[in-house]
């Protein structure tokens, strides 16, 4: 599967087959939350310093999901948009993340990508979804429920 210049290979290439366009996206929370959760361990406040990093991530997540809500204001009666597919999961190598950020403007954010192909700040999500017909996607939830490898590291 082709987005402009970058390919998507493997299952989730599969997955997305029908769709008709291609959303990519780059979320991040900022390094406030990590700052502060750092603060809280150094200081020897361990369930603060836990419970801010579990923030974090709930936050990131939640906008990753913010953005499939906004997206389904603009889908057709006939239309549906695909569970979400980020690097890491579903088969998808984490090396896509290079692909992705060629494809959005993550800088502007104040996302970085590592040479181990996370993302800066910590809390941020990127990954794809589909949207098309209907009949497309079918009512599927989360990406486990297409994929048939059940000794997945990342099943949900």
């Amino acid at each position: 599967m082709a987005i402009g210049s970058v390919s998507i290979e493997g299952q989730v290439a599969t997955f997305l087959e029908g769709a008709d366009r291609i959303a990519v996206f780059v979320v991040t929370v900022g390094q406030g939350i990590t700052e502060i959760s750092r603060a809280a361990s150094s200081s020897g406040d361990i369930v603060s310093s836990w419970a801010l990093d579990a923030l974090g991530s709930w936050a990131a997540e939640a906008a990753a999901q913010a953005i499939a809500m906004r997206l389904t204001r603009y889908l057709g009666d006939s239309e549906a948009i695909s569970p979400r597919y980020s690097p890491g999961y579903c088969g998808m190598n984490l090396s896509v993340q290079q692909a992705l950020f060629k494809l959005v403007e993550a800088e502007s954010l104040g996302v970085c990508l590592l040479p181990s192909m996370l993302m800066q700040p910590l809390k941020s999500v990127s990954g794809l979804l589909g949207l098309g017909d209907r009949r497309s996607f079918g009512r599927v939830d989360a990406p486990c429920e297409r994929c048939n490898d059940a000794h997945c590291s990342t099943r949900r």
